[in-house]
């Protein structure tokens, strides 16, 4: 009950603008009936850019704004890798702290020095990593890739929301690195046509890496409300890491770098995977509650 009655405080704070109106009681049945917050709201906020949710992506989560923001500090101040201050603060929409200077010393990791950085998020969803970087990143120009039409116009929704010019982007439909035939109300600005992927400064994959033996483990309204596509793999979790890792090089310009999401028990696995497809530098890096969380891989 009080985790309830802070939700309630949370809903009537950001969607009602502490302002009581009978549409309010709809909302709290909705709540009781475990529907997540974040669709009640309609938006979320990551890393300082509003989110909307209207069209039911997966919601963003709080590990992947952490490593987000550590990727952003990277690419922005690559020679100034001072230590983070103590703890998260995502509660504030600045980007606090700088990369562990462990991070970019084991890779000597450096942004590179032209005028525009590309970059490719890769299984986009929501658009939440690709709007971030261009909104703390002038310079970057962002693709945005993704499988689900109904991803694909929430990206388009997000970038208008957050006020991105279409200078900067691409949405590109994608069977991971592979493009699709563009159709519908998910075209960017082509024609009905195949739009090919680039090579990229820097790749974002947070891809589907829960393994379907795993459902039960999940929240009620995780398997209720959220979209199982952008959830669950086959392999046990494996397969669209896999894929990345298998693909990634052709899509990455030399001294490109890779930052992939994963769950913290596939880290034996994917180190595996890193050796199979030859890869030479690559850390492993924990998300703020101490889980193996995210990696980064630098091309030659």
């Amino acid at each position: 009950m009080p985790y309830l009655n802070q939700q309630i405080n949370w809903l009537l704070r950001d969607k009602y603008r502490n302002k009581i109106t009978p549409a309010i009681k709809k909302d709290i049945i909705r709540l009781k009936q475990g529907e997540p917050l974040d669709y009640i709201i309609g938006w979320k906020k990551f890393l300082g850019c509003k989110i909307d949710l209207s069209l039911r992506p997966l919601i963003p989560r709080p590990e992947t704004e952490f490593w987000a923001e550590q990727t952003i500090e990277l690419i922005k101040k690559p020679c100034h890798c001072e230590p983070r201050p103590q703890g998260p603060r995502h509660d504030n929409p600045e980007l606090c702290g700088s990369l562990n200077p462990e991070i970019a010393a084991s890779l000597s990791l450096v942004a590179p020095r032209n005028d525009k950085i590309s970059c490719l998020d890769l299984f986009s969803g929501s658009g939440c990593i690709g709007i971030a970087i261009l909104k703390h990143i002038p310079q970057a120009k962002v693709d945005f890739a993704d499988i689900d039409k109904n991803c694909l116009k929430q990206i388009g929704v997000n970038l208008k929301v957050n006020k991105i010019s279409p200078s900067r982007y691409r949405i590109i439909p994608t069977n991971i690195f592979k493009p699709l035939l563009k159709t519908g109300n998910y075209k960017s600005k082509m024609a009905s046509e195949v739009e090919p992927l680039k090579t990229y400064h820097n790749i974002f994959a947070n891809p589907p890496y829960i393994g379907l033996k795993n459902k039960t483990k999940l929240q009620k309204s995780v398997l209720k409300y959220e979209p199982h596509q952008a959830l669950f793999s086959r392999q046990n979790g494996l397969y669209f890491i896999d894929q990345t890792l298998r693909q990634a090089k052709k899509y990455l310009k030399p001294n490109g770098q890779l930052f992939l999401e994963f769950s913290p028990e596939q880290k034996n696995a994917i180190t595996v995977l890193l050796k199979k497809y030859q890869y030479a530098k690559w850390r492993f890096n924990k998300d703020q509650f101490n889980r193996w969380r995210w990696l980064i891989v630098k091309i030659d």
